[in-house]
């Protein structure tokens, strides 16, 4: 009788650091594009990582993207970074600048503004938990 192979071990605590550190090397990558007066496209290393990590990690019923939602009147917000959308329901209009999206209102699960820098006594404390 064949022996069986011995299982392998999953460390998630290293998938996740290795997630975490492309999302820290894309914010370096940012802070170079901000320190060279790049202010408009220093965002879009991390805005790019996190997309890419919410497109693998999340479930194949939902999509991550960057755009804008319009609402059934034809008004269009302002950019959003990350969108979070069910992704049976986006029936996006075609791409924008930086392949950005523009989605139906109804399709946003989850908004979400990208910053480089948090500076956590900044913030108004009676806001957030931390």
């Amino acid at each position: 009788m064949d022996k069986l192979k011995p299982l392998g071990n999953l460390d998630l605590i290293s998938v996740f650091e290795s997630e975490a550190i492309c999302i820290m090397n894309a914010a370096s990558e940012g802070t170079i594009l901000h320190n060279a007066k790049n202010i408009r496209d220093s965002g879009e290393p991390v805005e790019a990582a996190l997309i890419n990590l919410f497109s693998r990690r999340l479930p194949r019923t939902y999509g991550s993207i960057s755009g804008y939602f319009y609402s059934e009147e034809s008004k269009c917000s302002p950019q959003i970074d990350v969108m979070i959308s069910q992704a049976s329901e986006v029936h996006g209009l075609g791409p924008g600048s930086h392949g950005s999206e523009f989605v139906p209102f109804t399709s946003a699960r989850v908004i979400g503004e990208v910053k480089n820098l948090l500076i956590v006594s900044q913030l108004p404390l009676s806001k957030y938990q931390i």
